[in-house]
């Protein structure tokens, strides 16, 4: 998702020593930062034409400080732009809006807008806008990259977690209390098993992929009415972790598979510490 995009050009800005904060869009409007000479990433996707939810107010006000002829940006800005080119009518539509839209309100633009197609190489696209994003933000820093940003010689070895192991006396109280997912917070996630899976084009020549699931009843988290899908709804499958791999997992950290443990504040699954996120993936 642009979301996890975002948390890995973080993740890199702090290996190469930046000081980077990650936010919605939504909650940059007023942002001092926006006025003044730093360095603005966007990353943002279209839902059927609309913008993220976490970003539409974003785009609401650059509309209007537009038609009010005002300029409150000054800060330098790449954008990144993500999407599917099957939705050809409404393709990266609100990143190429965002770009214009910040260049018509003073901004300076720091690169051509770049867009990622999930259709063909998402990753590869992202890979190509990164490895002229490092240099460009160097360059307008007036500092030297003494390393290759992103590479893995240039990343910390991933270590173990440092968790925490539940006394027995607070275990009951745990495990009556509901599991809460980070991307079940916002209310408007819920979750549901899949009770059929079938593949719609088990013979693409291009070897394209098209699966259909079938997931079991769920009620929308508001009341008991039954869930519905919308036009712009996202489906994330969480896969099962290969046992063998827990297995080992567990045997390192000396723990039993039946043990309650709790992770410190801040931690990444990516094994990066602190983040924050912005913008959803996806969609044309």
């Amino acid at each position: 998702s642009t979301t996890e995009l975002a948390e890995r050009v973080m993740e890199t800005a702090q290996e190469l020593g930046f000081a980077p904060t990650v936010k919605p869009l939504n909650e940059a409007i007023g942002d001092p930062a926006l006025g003044t000479d730093g360095l603005l990433l966007v990353l943002s996707a279209t839902y059927n034409g609309c913008p993220p939810a976490n970003a539409g107010d974003f785009v609401n006000f650059c509309g209007a400080a537009i038609e009010r002829h005002e300029r409150p940006v000054d800060a330098r800005f790449a954008v990144l732009g993500c999407g599917h080119s099957d939705w050809a009518d409404t393709f990266q539509a609100i990143p190429t809006l965002l770009d214009e839209s910040l260049e018509k309100l003073g901004g300076h633009r720091l690169l051509d807008l770049h867009t990622a197609d999930s259709k063909k190489a998402p990753e590869e696209d992202f890979v190509a806008w990164t490895a002229k994003l490092w240099p460009a933000l160097a360059a307008a820093a007036g500092i030297k990259l003494s390393q290759r940003a992103g590479s893995a010689a240039s990343r910390p070895p991933l270590a173990i977690p440092e968790v925490s192991v539940v006394p027995a006396e607070e275990e009951g109280h745990l495990s009556e209390t509901p599991l809460v997912l980070p991307f079940q917070r916002d209310g408007e996630w819920v979750l549901a098993k899949v009770a059929e899976k079938s593949e719609l084009t088990p013979n693409d020549p291009d070897g394209t992929s098209t699966v259909c699931l079938a997931l079991e009843a769920a009620v929308h988290p508001s009341g008991d009415a039954p869930l519905r899908y919308a036009a712009g709804d996202h489906l994330m499958v969480m896969a099962e972790n290969a046992p063998a791999l827990v297995a080992t997992l567990l045997k390192r950290m000396g723990l039993d598979s039946s043990t309650l443990v709790t992770f410190p504040r801040g931690f990444s699954a990516n094994g990066a510490n602190g983040g924050g996120g912005g913008g959803g993936g996806g969609g044309g």
